[in-house]
């Protein structure tokens, strides 16, 4: 019965240890996550700002920028901006 008690006395110290680790571990996942979440609730309003737009451009508009022999710099990155959002190579 001594062995029984000592070896759950092992066992229960063994249990605790763990549960501490992944007790830590939970608390680092969950700072991961609420970070993650802040980031994407800061970036969501400028998304969907910029499909607005996307959905605001019509065809004379491509065709302008299209005239451009060398488009200005922020033309340049926002149709970049733009091919990337749209999947374009």
């Amino acid at each position: 019965t001594s062995r029984d008690k000592a070896a759950a006395e092992i066992t229960a110290a063994s249990c605790a240890e763990e549960e501490k680790s992944a007790n830590e571990k939970t608390i680092a996942t969950k700072a991961i996550a609420d970070d993650a979440q802040r980031d994407l609730d800061e970036a969501l309003p400028a998304l969907d700002a910029a499909v607005q737009s996307l959905k605001s451009l019509n065809r004379n508009d491509i065709v302008e920028v299209k005239s451009l022999g060398n488009p200005p710099a922020g033309v340049k990155m926002v149709m970049e901006a733009v091919c990337i959002m749209m999947e374009i190579k």
